[in-house]
Order: C-alpha cells, then structure tokens, then sequence
C-alpha cells in the first residue's frame, strides 16, 4: 500500500514537473526559433543573443551559490537563509554584469547594447521566479509551481508577439518580462508572504557557498567561453551552431532537472538527508 502511494504520488509530481518543464523549454525556444524573425538580421541577432548569454550566465551562475538547491531540498527551518543569500547574490548579480555590460560596450565587443540590457532584465525575473519555485518545491507544492509557469509563459509570449510585430524583438523581451514580473508579484510572492522580506533582509553567503558558486561558475565556463573564441575566429555561423547545440543540451537538462525533483521528493521524504538529496538531483542532471 505504501509502495504504491508513492508510485501515484510520483506520477502526479512527475506529470506536474514535466508541464513546469516544457514551460520553461517553451520560453527558452522563443529567443531561437521566433524573436531572430522579427530582427533586421536574423543570424547577427541570433549570434548577439548567444554571445550576451555567454557574458551574463557565468555571473549569475557564481552568485546563485547553488542556493536552489538547497533551496528546494533543504529543511524548512532554513529557508529564510537561503532566500536572503540568493537575494543578495541577485542584487550582486545585476550590479557586477551591468559592470560588464559597461565594459563590453566601452571596448567594442557588443553590437546590440539594448540586447544585453534586455536578457539582464529577463535573467533577473527568472533567477528571482527560480527561487520561488524552490520553496514551493520544498513544500512539495508543484502544483502552485505549474500555475504560475503556465501564467508566465502564457503572457511572456503574449508579450513577445504582442511588441515584436513593432519589429524591435529586445522591446518585445522587456514588455514580456514586465508582464511575468506581474504575475510574480500578483501571484507566487503572495503565496510566499515572507518573500517580501528577501529585498530588505538580505545575508551575505558564507565561504563554503562562495566555494559552490566558484564551481559552479568555471563548469558554466564550459559553455560560455566556445562561445567567445567562436565569434572570433568563426563569426556569426560558429556561434550560432554552438548556441544552438548548447540549447538542446539545456532542454535536455531542464527535463531530466524536473523528473529527479520529482522523484527525490516522492521517494526520498524528508527523512533523507539534504546532502543525499541535493547529490541524487546533481547526478541525475548530469545524464
């Protein structure tokens, strides 16, 4: 009886994380498949896209701290840390890549200075809906994390559509991200009533969050700096056919992300220690 309590219950969180995930993938395949048809160049923009990505991921990679983890796996009684660390490393975040963004413009390596400011304001809405989904995941509310994907994604492409037929796709990402902020704000803060105080009571990550962030900021290195050389010696086409490989890849581990949330929070239980936890989620993301 047990047994196959869970195998239902696994059956429902799996069915609840795949919709989550193809979400996700759906917004993720807008930036390729659609917004490149609404820009006067359609490679040259689709390149400036992977490149911007390559500049902005290793920085909000390394403040993240691998904090969603955590986050989602840890016990309650923490919670409130996490949240505030993983503000702080947003507020760090933004700060350090509008630096860069800075820097990158003043010598040349940018085309689209818009572009970059564009996925800046949308990588801030998603680390922030990231880390709301982690609490709902710790409390094992994936049905909340749906309805609020399929609300995002549904006026994120309202958004994208609705502004790109102006024929500028970085002001069809800004109103689009403006309206998932919306529905953030309108709906998972809500569910989350303590959330509001991550803005004001933030706490700076201890060294060995600092040391997970280093990790993980070289491994997104490995995606980021293909990227780089091949806008060098190959132009707009070696970019585009890496993004564009790196892309599937990411598909893939969005799907294999949500089926071992699924299965470590039906199987595992909260008997399970978080170190266990966060160790079978790592490795099933590696396959």
């Amino acid at each position: 009886m047990v047994i196959s309590a869970k195998n239902r219950a696994f059956k429902k969180n799996s069915v609840l994380q795949l919709c989550s995930a193809i979400c996700n993938i759906v917004s993720l395949s807008v930036f390729v498949l659609v917004l490149p048809k609404y820009a006067p160049n359609a490679s040259e923009w689709l390149a400036d896209y992977f490149l911007a990505l390559a500049y902005l991921m290793p920085i909000f990679v390394f403040f993240s701290y691998e904090l969603r983890k955590l986050t989602a796996c840890g016990d309650t009684e923490y919670l409130g840390i996490f949240n505030s660390q993983r503000i702080r490393g947003l507020y760090y975040s933004v700060g350090v890549s509008l630096l860069a963004i800075g820097a990158l413009v003043a010598f040349g390596f940018v085309r689209d200075p818009l572009l970059l400011v564009s996925l800046l304001f949308y990588k801030f809405e998603t680390t922030l809906s990231d880390q709301v989904s982690a609490n709902f995941e710790n409390q094992q509310r994936f049905d909340r994390v749906v309805v609020s994907d399929l609300l995002k994604t549904t006026v994120f492409l309202v958004g994208i559509f609705g502004s790109c037929l102006s024929g500028f796709a970085e002001f069809g990402i800004i109103i689009a991200v403006s309206l998932r902020c919306i529905v953030m704000v309108s709906l998972d803060l809500r569910w989350n009533g303590f959330s509001f105080k991550w803005f004001s009571h933030t706490v700076a990550a201890d060294r060995a969050l600092m040391f997970a962030g280093l990790g993980s900021f070289l491994i997104s290195l490995i995606g980021s700096v293909p990227r780089v050389l091949a806008s060098f010696y190959f132009g707009d086409v070696g970019v585009n056919v890496i993004g564009i490989g790196q892309t599937l890849n990411r598909a893939g581990q969005i799907l294999s992300a949500s089926m071992s949330q699924a299965l470590i929070a039906t199987r595992s239980g909260r008997n399970t220690g978080m170190f266990h936890r966060i160790t079978l989620i790592t490795c099933a993301q590696l396959f």
